[in-house]
């Protein structure tokens, strides 16, 4: 059986666009390779950045909830996640019970006036 000239040139032809779409998918992959390559260095780095770093989040959500970091809790001396401003306070771990009612006073007042707030609490 004998293949037609137009058949073969057909094939040659398909088979080198198959060809050059390979070739241009490794190319798009090798980019986006580096580009991941370059984002995960730089969350690396910022990784690093927050570990070093002397401040830590808390939020503190309008129902009274908080998110705190995993790293503060363990400063605080805190043995469970709290789930509330008040799970802060402790007679062995956490904010001083004083600390913690002035802390609350000034929030409430930072969440009126949208000013900045900066408080210096105590540990127990």
């Amino acid at each position: 059986m004998t293949v037609g000239a137009n058949a073969a040139s057909a094939l040659l032809v398909i088979a080198g666009l198959w060809i050059a779409v390979a070739a241009a998918l490794s190319i798009i992959a090798a980019i986006r390779v580096r580009r991941m390559r370059a984002v995960v260095e730089a969350a690396a780095a910022m990784r690093g950045l927050l570990e070093a770093a002397p401040a830590r989040p808390l939020i503190l959500r309008p129902d009274g909830s908080i998110d705190i970091d995993r790293q503060l809790v363990r400063d605080f001396g805190l043995a469970h996640q709290p789930g509330r401003l008040d799970d802060l306070a402790g007679e062995q771990s956490g904010i001083i019970g004083a600390d913690l009612e002035s802390l609350k006073v000034d929030l409430a007042e930072a969440a009126v006036s949208a000013r900045p707030l900066r408080r210096t609490i105590r540990l127990a």
